[in-house]
């Protein structure tokens, strides 16, 4: 039977009974890192490799911000421009 390892600098890798790997990258984290994966047999003798991870970045919906508190006519048209208030995340963090 079989053991295996596998190390990398951000994400987190879970090895499954048979050897599929499960990924997972942290919070807010993309780009790109490399694995080392290794089997080890019972004798000790093993085999390596690397693995290229490749992890996107989010599109993160735009959010809006400083919306003026409103008072309003119910019998008379009101119009607001909200066009200056939506923002996107345009900063992406890098770990």
């Amino acid at each position: 039977m079989l053991t295996y390892e596998a190390l990398c600098d951000h994400s987190t890798i879970g090895i499954q009974v048979g050897g599929q790997l499960n990924v997972t990258a942290p919070i807010d984290w993309y780009g790109v890192e490399y694995a080392l994966v290794r089997a080890i047999d019972p004798s000790g003798a093993r085999a390596e490799g690397t693995m290229m991870i490749t992890v996107m970045h989010v599109n993160y919906p735009p959010s809006m911000s400083g919306v003026p508190d409103l008072m309003v006519r119910f019998d008379e048209p009101f119009v607001f421009d909200v066009s200056h208030t939506w923002t996107t995340r345009t900063s992406w963090r890098r770990r």
